[in-house]
């Protein structure tokens, strides 16, 4: 990682050693090599992997169960009342189940961000920055997936400053590496299926302010040229209230592509 791209801002920060576990201890200094790689951490993180909180979930007695028939009852409802009954869940592409699958169960999940500051809110006080993701499964009945004990926080974000837009990658790096594999299917034991059975895990949505879209999903501020992520309209239209020339998955794809291959940020800002 190179200098310019440095996580958050220098600052003294400290670390409770207690709860640090296996981790190794990592030195106070940062040391650039020629390269410009960063051989020292500049802070340290944790994740909890979403496999084993998948082992952990559905090894727990009628959780199968409840998404069978929570999935029937949304199916079998002529009035909108989950995300399950939308166009978006319906249209959703998933992997080919592979050979010799028995009920593969495909999950969809939803993403939650945000910042907080933990030495309160009050404006008088330290201005730090601390955030957590959060994984909810939209497979479950809305009474057990909005539950703490049914969520999964994958990430506390460390403080005392958060990421920007562009290195907020950095920390989503370890959740995106691990549903590319889940999303071609793992074989997981479940407490219906105890010799283990497919499943197939894709993330569909997710949930935050302004600020943690902007930063998390790509979307443009208010003040952008391009302000919605659906369309093309125009900061200069916005007057005019009609809505501009839908953008299809393949072109917001190809624009973030692009974006990415640029050589500088100059031209990252211009596109």
């Amino acid at each position: 990682m190179s200098k310019s791209a440095s996580l958050f801002k220098p600052t003294t920060s400290f670390l409770a050693l207690r709860d640090k576990g296996t981790a190794p201890r990592q030195s106070s200094k940062s040391k650039l090599s020629e390269l410009g790689v960063i051989n020292t951490p500049i802070c340290t993180y944790f994740t909890h992997e979403l496999r084993t909180w998948l082992e952990w979930l559905l090894g727990l007695k009628n959780i199968e169960c409840e998404i069978t028939q929570w999935k029937a009852k949304v199916q079998n409802n002529t009035n909108v009342i989950d995300i399950q009954q939308s166009l978006a869940w319906r249209s959703f592409t998933w992997s080919n189940p592979k050979e010799n699958d028995i009920d593969p169960l495909q999950l969809a999940f939803l993403l939650f961000v945000d910042w907080f500051n933990p030495c309160g809110s009050k404006l008088s006080g330290k201005q730090q920055s601390m955030g957590c993701i959060v994984l909810s499964c939209l497979n479950l009945p809305p009474d057990l997936r909005n539950k703490p004990g049914y969520s999964l926080l994958y990430i506390i974000i460390p403080g005392p400053n958060a990421p920007n837009t562009t290195t907020i990658s950095i920390v989503l790096r370890p959740l995106v590496d691990e549903l590319l594999i889940l999303k071609d299917g793992v074989k997981i034991c479940t407490s219906d299926y105890p010799k283990g059975c497919e499943i197939y895990v894709q993330l569909l949505s997710s949930v935050g302010d302004l600020v943690a879209m902007h930063k998390i999903v790509g979307f443009g501020s208010h003040s952008a040229s391009q302000f919605c992520a659906w369309c093309t309209a125009e900061l200069k239209d916005l007057q005019a209230m009609s809505i501009g020339t839908h953008r299809g998955a393949h072109e917001v794809r190809e624009a973030a592509n692009t974006w990415k291959s640029a050589t500088s940020i100059s031209l990252q800002e211009k596109i």
